[in-house]
């Protein structure tokens, strides 16, 4: 019994061995094959929707997220088999494959935090870039594009370099719809497509000093919806992590506490 035992085992470990090492008709082995499509699959998840605008405005990679991927996953797939080992025993291996994706999922997230960080930062600034705007455009003979150059100077980044990247690009293109259209596509905030759109429409001839107040109103009304937002998702998140609290006590304490009471049972080995 143990001699077919070990002829089975080295025959399944030889034909592993081929399938991994051994190259096909195009030269490349299975494991290759198989590393290719899992690394697209994963960029894939990380480029849909948003993901390749939000990775592209914060200089960033499908590479980049899929090497703090490998990190995160990685250590909850090590940590999700170690707190489970004691109760599910080496059943406890497959928890490892839904916390490796729980983890893309955090690595996921966090990018769209990040980017959300970069839109409130943009944000900051924009009401800054009114009341300058404002007071320029109150000087007569003042136009609208000496008013938001004069304004560009003391403006935050990163808005400072982000309009002066737009003032560059409407030189070279002389649109200014086009231009502060794409600022707008690139900020993705409601409050950027209504001060762009008034930017551009406006540009070749004047913009009041009274748009800005009306805008600047806007935007103050805006910071308060935005907080109730902020204050959602945070309760959300606190809900969440609390469940998440609750589970690991169970796993961690559910099965001792079971013995105690004299509930023997065992799952796995």
């Amino acid at each position: 019994m143990n001699l077919f035992f070990m002829i089975g085992l080295m025959a399944s470990l030889f034909g592993l061995n081929y399938l991994i090492l051994v190259p096909n008709e195009v030269g490349t082995t299975t494991l290759a094959v198989t590393t290719d499509k899992t690394r697209r699959k994963i960029q894939q998840f990380y480029t849909q929707g948003e993901g390749q605008h939000q990775l592209t405005v914060l200089n960033k990679t499908p590479q980049d997220l899929l090497k703090t991927t490998l990190l995160v996953g990685s250590f909850l797939s090590f940590l999700a088999v170690i707190v489970a080992y004691k109760l599910l025993g080496l059943f406890s291996l497959i928890l490892a494959v839904p916390a490796f994706f729980f983890g893309m999922i955090i690595t996921r997230n966090d990018l769209k935090l990040k980017f959300a960080a970069w839109q409130m930062e943009m944000r900051k600034g924009l009401s800054s870039l009114l009341e300058f705007m404002r007071a320029f455009l109150k000087l007569e003979g003042v136009t609208t594009k000496e008013a938001l150059n004069q304004s560009i100077k003391n403006l935050p980044n990163p808005l400072k370099s982000e309009l002066e990247k737009t003032m560059k690009s409407l030189a070279e293109s002389g649109d200014p719809k086009a231009a502060f259209d794409d600022l707008a596509d690139k900020v993705k905030d409601r409050m950027f497509y209504a001060v762009c759109f008034r930017l551009g429409v406006g540009w070749n001839s004047r913009i009041t000093p009274e748009m800005c107040d009306d805008l600047i109103d806007q935007i103050e009304n805006d910071k308060d919806i935005q907080s109730t937002k902020t204050s959602v998702n945070k309760s959300a998140v606190f809900s969440g992590l609390c469940m998440l609290g609750v589970l690991a006590l169970v796993i961690i304490y559910g099965y001792p506490a079971a013995k105690l009471m004299g509930l023997n049972f065992r799952i796995g080995g």
